[in-house]
């Protein structure tokens, strides 16, 4: 069966983006949704994991990786994207919000930037957990992470990786 690849270039579409790309992945469910940033100055970045096993030897494909904001107040974070790696070991694009690099202009602006906490894991892997991934608006980022494989008959814990 031929795959299918959906291409969505945006620029400043951090209010509508989101929807676009639930629209298509409800109508077209196997689809690959790409999601291109020209350079946005409303506050959209884009997200890519490349996962793979340790030491970057080998991609892993069907890990789970997940996107949440960083914990509030009361311990609290909220989940924004749960996708799996293809056979490359690549995440679809995920579009995340960011306030406008204009802060950094003034300072009472604010930063100019958006903290994320990104999960990871694979049956067979050691999960990991990468703390405090900056965002820029308008700069796409690519995340590489190498999972570390358990020994035979080992449980798992969460790795942090700050």
């Amino acid at each position: 069966m031929d795959k299918i690849a959906v291409l969505i270039p945006c620029y400043n579409e951090s209010k509508t983006v989101e929807k676009v790309v639930t629209d298509f992945r409800r109508v077209l469910p196997d689809a690959t949704v790409y999601v291109y940033d020209n350079n946005s100055t409303d506050g959209t970045a884009e997200l890519r994991v490349l996962v793979t096993t340790a030491l970057g030897a080998l991609p892993l494909e069907n890990a789970i990786v997940s996107v949440s904001t960083v914990p509030d107040e009361s311990g609290m974070r909220t989940l924004l994207h749960s996708v799996t790696t293809d056979s490359g070991g690549m995440t679809p694009v995920m579009v995340l919000d960011t306030p406008p690099r204009s802060n950094s202009l003034n300072p009472d602006g604010g930063p100019p930037f958006a903290v994320y906490t990104v999960e990871i894991s694979a049956e067979g892997y050691t999960p990991l957990t990468a703390l405090h991934i900056a965002m820029f608006s308008g700069v796409p980022t690519m995340l590489p992470v190498a999972l570390t494989p358990l020994k035979e008959n080992q449980s798992f814990a969460p790795t942090d990786l700050t």
